[in-house]
């Protein structure tokens, strides 16, 4: 389980540093990669 986090923080760490150059905004590019993974965790 603490693996499968880890996993999850990196794709959303290297999502952000992905979205951030392209929104050009930390914040939106901030909850563009994790609501998603809200969204998920809420099923």
């Amino acid at each position: 389980m603490k693996a499968r986090l880890l996993d999850i923080a990196a794709m959303m760490a290297v999502g952000y540093l992905l979205a951030l150059p392209i929104v050009g905004d930390p914040v939106a590019a901030l909850w563009g990669c994790t609501a998603p993974l809200i969204d998920k965790l809420l099923g």
